[in-house]
């Protein structure tokens, strides 16, 4: 298995507010405004989440921040996120706004505590847009997410969950440290889904010229409790947890057939939709460029337990020539290969390059051969 790391993302938002007592004429670098900059990428259709994506049309990203009258770690029990709840901030003539632009920052003594995430969810009561649930603007102490996988339209509507919800974004002023400029507060987003990077395949052998592999399946067989298709994360402590006392787990084989990028074959006769993976030199890559499949993570950053508890059932034709419009076709469905262990990592891009085994027909010649045996002989008189 080749495994990735992801790089975490960075944006940077100038965010400010007041308290409710307000100064008509007040110092502009004493109290700035709120205003949003984003000047890294963190990218959905099956794609990763980035910079780029969140600055799209109908994107964006949601912050949630909470006013507290001392430190977040002693007050955090009763606080609740009553100053910003799923604040939507989007890019618009070219720099960054939000919802209700613009606040202040407060001229007393308290602090602001802030949480964000990608991309931004019109609905968070119930998740319809991006299947992203916040939990409620009354829930005291840090927020939560409940995340459910989005496989409709043949999974090419995944969603790359991003988040942040740093030590270095609480307890921030207008002119806190590592805030930047005056009232800047500088999100950095993190990956907290499991990527499949892709899938690739190739034969073990070289086909030569007259033969060729055609992938034309790929479906994911999850063990038993062991991949959830819905579960909580919590901003507190930045592990996923089960929805309730009975977790919701994929629980059958999950067909990703449709995912791939096949395309229609013209060789000897065979016309099958499929994925050509017959160059031994170069594995195939079953997923179109820039898409990629997005999960919850198994057991957060440990992975699957055992080798097997994740498998890919893959199916594949192996077509040779007979002559130019016959061919004889030899095919494999759902043949299962068990994942190993500690894969499918939160925050972790997984890459499988499967080899497909040839079975290939070999001859040999002895160098010893059998010797001639004796035949019968004898003198023949030849009559005149």
């Amino acid at each position: 298995m080749k495994t990735t790391n992801l790089f975490m993302a960075m944006a940077t938002l100038t965010l400010a507010a007041c308290s409710e007592n307000e100064v008509i004429d007040v110092n502009p670098d004493a109290h700035p405004a709120i205003g949003l900059d984003v000047y890294t990428g963190v990218q959905t259709k099956g794609a990763e989440t980035t910079t780029n994506t969140i600055k799209g049309s109908d994107a964006g990203f949601g912050m949630l921040a909470y006013k507290t009258d001392g430190d977040w770690s002693s007050k955090k029990t009763g606080a609740k996120p009553e100053f910003m709840y799923n604040e939507h901030a989007t890019w618009t003539s070219g720099s960054w706004s939000y919802t209700n632009a613009p606040l202040f920052w407060p001229t007393n003594t308290d602090k602001i505590t802030f949480f964000a995430y990608a991309p931004y969810e019109s609905a968070p009561d119930a998740g319809t847009n991006k299947k992203i649930i916040l939990s409620a603007k009354t829930k005291t102490g840090a927020p939560e997410i409940t995340f459910e996988v989005k496989t409709t339209n043949d999974w090419k509507d995944m969603v790359d969950l991003v988040v942040d919800g740093r030590t270095e974004i609480q307890n921030q002023t207008s002119t806190a440290t590592g805030t930047g400029t005056a009232g800047t507060v500088k999100f950095k987003f993190s990956h907290i889904l499991t990527k499949v990077a892709d899938i690739k395949v190739k034969p073990s052998d070289d086909l030569g010229s007259n033969t060729k592999l055609y992938v034309t399946g790929l479906k994911l067989a999850p063990g038993s409790s062991v991949l959830y298709s819905k579960a909580i994360y919590k901003f507190e402590n930045g592990e996923w947890a089960a929805t309730t006392t009975s977790p919701t787990y994929f629980t059958t084989v999950q067909d990703f057939t449709p995912f791939l990028n096949k395309t229609s074959q013209n060789n000897w006769g065979y016309t099958t939709s499929s994925v050509d993976a017959s160059n031994n030199g170069t594995a195939a890559s079953l997923f179109t460029s820039g898409e990629a499949l997005y999960f919850i993570p198994v057991d957060n950053a440990t992975g699957t337990s055992n080798k097997g508890d994740l498998k890919l059932k893959i199916s594949y034709d192996l077509v040779t020539k007979v002559d130019d419009n016959h061919n004889m076709t030899s095919s494999v469905t759902d043949k299962e290969v068990e994942l190993p262990a500690g894969t499918f990592k939160k925050g972790t891009a997984h890459t499988y390059t499967l080899t497909i085994k040839m079975n290939t027909i070999k001859i040999d010649v002895e160098d010893s051969w059998t010797d001639w045996t004796a035949g019968s002989g004898g003198d023949i008189d030849v009559e005149n």
